[in-house]
């Protein structure tokens, strides 16, 4: 056999050798691809499912700022007891939302596999909707805690029954004020847990248009 021959057959050898490794390196890609989705449907799975939770929670935390913030202060005021007429009150709504399947998603850099563009921008704007509700209700906290504080300094004690209609303890203007904003908080909370409903719908209705998700 001829030089040239050698050589060709070495060169032809050589293109196979090459050729395979990078059909290796192509699979080894395509596999890892289809692992990496693979586990960012699982976590788009997770999140619906938690969306729906979460759903159902702010939907019943939402009537119930709603109910507090919309109380007539006369039907608080003249309850027949001290505890009636401060338990009403104190009455407190904590939904604290966070979606832990949105953040193992951002940890593994899943968003940018995400072929849809529409559920993309709602998860990017997910942190300022809840951000919002979780100040709403940590407003209606603190004034929960500030009429606490009131009530105690008049002398008012949870639990204690006060059959006379003179007692003082909504006639320190102070209190009013207290519970008028408490009421406005509610009123704010429930606006803003309205809109993260919508938004949570918004997210759910594009999570169901992924074929892989089969919901």
């Amino acid at each position: 056999m001829s030089i040239s021959g050698t050589t060709r057959r070495m060169a032809l050898e050589g293109l196979v050798i090459v050729a395979s490794i990078l059909l290796a390196f192509a699979l080894d890609a395509w596999w890892d691809n289809r692992q990496e989705r693979a586990e960012v449907v699982e976590l788009l799975v997770l999140m619906d499912q938690e969306l729906a939770g979460i759903e159902a929670r702010l939907d019943s935390a939402v009537a119930e700022h709603r109910k507090l913030g919309e109380l007539a202060l006369e039907a608080v005021f003249e309850a027949g007891s001290l505890y009636g007429r401060t338990e009403v009150i104190f009455d407190q709504v904590r939904e604290v939302v966070r979606l832990s399947s949105l953040d193992a998603l951002r940890e593994r850099g899943g968003t940018g596999m995400i072929d849809d563009s529409e559920l993309r921008l709602l998860l990017l704007g997910w942190d300022t909707r809840v951000e919002a509700w979780n100040n709403a209700e940590r407003e209606s906290r603190d004034k929960r805690d500030l009429i606490r504080s009131r009530v105690a300094a008049i002398g008012g004690n949870l639990g204690v029954t006060a059959e006379d209609p003179s007692a003082p303890l909504w006639t320190d203007q102070h209190l009013l004020n207290l519970v008028t904003l408490r009421q406005t908080d509610d009123l704010y909370a429930a606006e803003v847990g309205t809109g993260l409903l919508t938004y949570i719908g918004g997210i759910r209705s594009r999570l169901a248009g992924i074929p892989e998700l089969g919901r």
